[in-house]
């Protein structure tokens, strides 16, 4: 009986001891511009929570009649520990889902401890419109039929604002050497340069050859020469003598 009396204080002991776990709380908002369209038709989806950030990113999920089209999307990334949860989706309904009638869209978001906030929303396909695939799986002699014939050319737009100028391209290879040219007229003729410094003596020339003796004066011509010489000398000492 005793250990009866034991077991519910025992338990309530053990759940004081339990840590409380607590989930995050968010509101999860979902606006679109549309409810309805044609198959070819953008769905644009604007997700939001509130609160808008946090310090670690969560995910998005969106689904097509329970087909996944968007799987764990982050949350943008603003500061080093700061993530805004909110994203922009535009989408085409899936080829193989989408059926004329209602549809419904899905939006989860996921928290970093597991919480998911859900949003169902119903779209509307209005009218099919088949995707570009399936026009070029048909044969063109068909296309001929069903397309009437090709309008006239538009007359041309008026010229765009130029660009920038985009950077300069890699240096091309070199071409090949033309050919040489015609030579040109001469030049004026430059002024004389200042002389240069005088050159090391040359070598002694090689000496030259003796010349031939000449013919002797017969010796009676000298004993004339010299018998006038000194008459003369005597002219001379008489004259010098009577003007003294």
């Amino acid at each position: 009986m005793k250990s009866r009396y034991l077991i519910l204080p025992a338990i309530i002991l053990c759940a004081l001891f339990i840590p409380l776990v607590s989930s995050i709380e968010f509101k999860l908002n979902v606006e679109r511009p549309t409810y309805e369209g044609a198959t070819n038709a953008p769905i644009v989806l604007f997700i939001t929570t509130t609160p808008l950030s946090a310090t670690k990113p969560w995910h998005l999920y969106v689904y097509w009649d329970d087909f996944l089209i968007k799987d764990g999307v982050p949350s943008a990334k603003i500061t080093t520990n700061s993530y805004e949860h909110r994203w922009r989706f535009s989408f085409l309904p899936p080829k193989d889902y989408c059926s004329k009638g209602s549809h419904t869209i899905q939006v989860w978001v996921c928290a970093t401890d597991g919480t998911i906030g859900k949003k169902t929303l119903y779209y509307n396909i209005k009218s099919i419109v088949p995707q570009l695939s399936w026009w070029e799986s048909l044969p063109q002699a068909f296309i001929d039929k069903i397309t009437g014939p090709a309008g006239t050319t538009g007359s041309v737009g008026s010229t765009g604002v130029a660009g920038p100028t985009g950077s300069q391209g890699p240096q091309g290879e070199p071409g090949t050497t033309g050919p040489e040219g015609a030579t040109g007229p001469t030049g004026l003729q430059g002024e004389t340069g200042e002389q240069g410094p005088m050159g090391p003596r040359g070598e002694p020339g090689v000496d030259g050859i003796d010349g031939i003796d000449g013919k002797s004066a017969p010796i009676g011509l000298l004993y004339i020469v010299g018998g006038l010489s000194v008459v003369s000398i005597i002219c001379v000492i008489l004259l010098f003598g009577r003007v003294r």
